[in-house]
């Protein structure tokens, strides 16, 4: 069977390895999601997605990524809700390496499901902008940006991270253009004439912000949840180094196990199913399996 036919062979399977997961940590009341997103259609349309992405040798990400990247990759999309279909995230090769993205809009999305909103705003050169301090933290209390200014060079962007439940800004990360470049400097992918950050520096600036602000303030929380730790694996996977990284976990799985697993099973949303009497999900990986699902699990017991 050549490499083609080994990988779609293998899909069923590591899409329902995922759901499978998902399944077990919804009946322990590890994880659940919003009544609007349907699990199984956002991993049927990563899946399509990932049949068209190629890695930067132009070889299609299915061949060329390991199977417990993809499955790690998918697990942690959906725990943050996202959907490449409404370009909520976009997988990009590391290596050997899948990481489903999240982009502007996805760090939006994933922020809304623990009660958060963030969002940037870009500081052009002409702008009038006031920035003060209270209890040590810096924030904008005011930004004039006249609409003609959008055509001048970007200085710099804020990102804002707001309650819900208290409607307070809780959080403002700002920074100059020059820390948002050094900060681009440390993407794997940085440096290529056909990457976003060079095609869309607006955009991609207040992303940086965004994100940065994001990953501040949400890792204050003393409830690690794993939506937490999935959106920080997902942003971390861009960088070189460990320079713009706080609380990594590099995880690595040997999928080699669970991609060979029986024919697939069909199965329903996790958020809607009942107990299960037993766990035979567990049953179905060998001692040596290093297994990200089930560590994440055990973590949160």
């Amino acid at each position: 069977m050549n490499e083609t036919k080994a990988v779609a062979k293998a899909q069923p399977k590591i899409t329902d390895l995922v759901m499978d997961k998902l399944n077990l940590l919804a009946r322990k009341g590890k994880v659940s999601f919003p009544k609007d997103y349907n699990v199984e259609n956002a991993l049927q349309s990563a899946w399509l997605v990932l049949q068209e992405t190629l890695d930067k040798d132009k070889r299609p990400v299915l061949q060329s990524c390991t199977r417990a990247s993809i499955a790690n990759a998918l697990f942690d999309m959906a725990l943050m809700g996202l959907n490449p279909a409404k370009k909520q995230c976009y997988p990009i090769a590391y290596g050997k390496k899948l990481s489903m993205t999240p982009s502007y809009f996805g760090v939006q999305t994933a922020l809304r499901r623990i009660g958060y909103f963030v969002d940037a705003m870009i500081i052009y050169k002409g702008d009038k902008i006031e920035i003060a301090t209270k209890d040590g933290k810096d924030y904008v209390k005011t930004h004039e940006s006249p609409f003609e200014n959008r055509n001048n060079e970007i200085i710099g962007a804020y990102g804002v991270v707001k309650d819900l439940e208290n409607d307070k800004i809780v959080w403002t990360e700002i920074m100059t253009m020059e820390k948002i470049k050094k900060s681009w400097s440390k993407s794997k992918t940085y440096g290529r004439s056909d990457t976003p950050h060079t095609l869309f520096p607006d955009q991609m600036a207040k992303r940086t912000v965004i994100v940065r602000a994001a990953k501040q303030y949400v890792n204050t929380r003393d409830d690690k949840d794993l939506l937490i730790q999935s959106f920080n694996r997902s942003v971390d996977s861009e960088y070189k180094d460990d320079d713009e990284i706080e609380d990594v976990q590099d995880v690595e799985i040997d999928a080699t196990a669970s991609a060979e697993l029986s024919e697939p099973k069909t199965i329903g949303k996790p958020v809607y199913l009942p107990p299960s009497k037993d766990e035979s999900v567990e049953a179905e990986f060998d001692g040596e399996t290093e297994d990200i699902f089930n560590r994440e699990t055990e973590r949160n017991d």
